[in-house]
């Protein structure tokens, strides 16, 4: 089999990129005049290793996906009329690519789990789980209609934090133009003439000028430093020393506890509901729960919590022992399993921890853009005030004289 990057026209007269694995060039064109593709051009694809590789592919286009497969499940049709009907809609030529290869896979008797389990990039670890249970429980179209519900909530909240943070984030990148323009433009012109006409400097004006040539000297050393010394933290990152390290360090960290445990536990709490709903048993509900939190160091400690409900403790028992989660979710969710009323609880504390989490973004929102416009405003009237005492010095001593 040989891979090939071919350009395409639709009907519609759009063009389209993308990839390929067929036996020849013969099949490469057979296959996309089946589908009605115009080829333009084609190539075989030479795999080149990158350092860093970018998949297009998003929580809304997964989202989407599930929303088209699950109506048409509801419409009586199988899951290969399914896919073969939604890859004819899907934009994205990775994506498409992807789908008519699972649609092969199924047709050969695969199952749709084992289908998209090689495309790990593409599919995340939850969904592939989700539908790998939902197979062995012969429960496909509820699950789908859960990880709508799930991918929905996971891509608002994540609007929520691009809308909250977008202003604070164009304050600071702002205040990072004015220091730097500041020092490399405006602070030399100064330093020309105070040198020229011997002005005797306040230390204040003498730091002020220091940290100016300073930077002025050494901005591009700064950059490819700051460059370098960000590209070893991803690549250390990326290792599983590495990213463990650094997940523990971020639990000490106060701002980001506060924001992570709240945002993880809505989560959890979702996630929880919907897996207990669909019959799956609690053990492996809060194994497949715990992928979702970005935190190596924290997954670890679900390992120890999972063996304990193994042993016969129970959920607010073992979730007790974490330390991670707040009390209300503990206590709320050792009343639920007196009461025999766990999914609806859940229900409540997914709600109440989504809008705590978007109330602190809003609170830090409110307290960063005043403190930001302030910082910005204080290092203006500092340099003002660090060069403007002595150029009034020395217009004084010029009319003195």
């Amino acid at each position: 089999m040989t891979k090939f990057y071919y350009v395409a026209r639709l009907p519609t007269g759009r063009k389209i990129k993308g990839y390929l694995q067929v036996e020849d060039e013969n099949e490469l064109i057979k296959i996309l005049l089946k589908h009605d593709y115009k080829l333009i051009k084609y190539k075989k694809y030479k795999n080149k290793k990158q350092l860093f590789t970018f998949i297009s592919v998003n929580k809304k286009d997964i989202l989407s996906f599930c929303e088209n497969i699950n109506m048409m499940l509801k419409a009586g049709l199988t899951l290969k009329e399914a896919i073969h009907l939604t890859k004819d809609v899907v934009q994205k030529a990775e994506f498409k690519n992807v789908l008519i290869e699972i649609e092969k896979e199924i047709s050969k008797g695969k199952s749709f789990y084992n289908a998209i389990a090689n495309y790990p990039n593409i599919f995340p670890v939850f969904f592939r789980t989700m539908i790998n249970l939902a197979e062995i429980s012969g429960n496909l179209r509820s699950i789908f209609e859960h990880l709508i519900s799930y991918y929905r909530f996971e891509i608002s909240i994540k609007k929520k934090i691009v809308n909250t943070m977008f202003y604070p984030c164009l304050l600071l990148l702002l205040c990072f133009i004015v220091i730097i323009v500041i020092s490399t433009v405006i602070v030399p012109s100064f330093v020309k003439i105070f040198t020229e006409l011997k002005v005797d400097l306040p230390l204040m004006t003498k730091i002020i000028i220091l940290i100016s040539t300073f930077i002025s000297n050494y901005f591009i050393y700064i950059l490819i430093g700051s460059i370098i010394l960000f590209i070893c933290l991803m690549l250390y990152s990326k290792t599983q020393k590495g990213k463990y390290f650094i997940d523990k360090i971020k639990t000490k960290l106060i701002i980001y506890k506060n924001f992570f445990i709240i945002n993880s536990t809505s989560k959890f709490c979702k996630c929880f509901k919907i897996l207990i709903d669909s019959g799956i048993p609690v053990v492996t509900s809060i194994d497949i729960c715990s992928t979702l939190i970005n935190n190596l160091y924290i997954k670890e400690k679900f390992i120890f919590a999972i063996d304990e409900i193994k042993s016969g403790s129970t959920i607010s028992q073992a979730l007790f022992l974490l330390d991670f989660f707040p009390h209300l979710v503990i206590e709320t969710i050792y009343i639920s399993e007196k009461t025999a009323n766990l999914s609806y609880s859940l229900d409540i504390l997914g709600n109440i921890y989504e809008e705590e989490f978007h109330n602190r973004i809003q609170r830090l929102t409110t307290i960063l853009e005043p403190a930001l416009i302030l910082f910005i405003a204080g290092v203006v009237i500092i340099l003002i005030i660090a060069i403007f005492i002595p150029l009034f010095s020395m217009l004084n001593n010029i009319g003195g004289m």
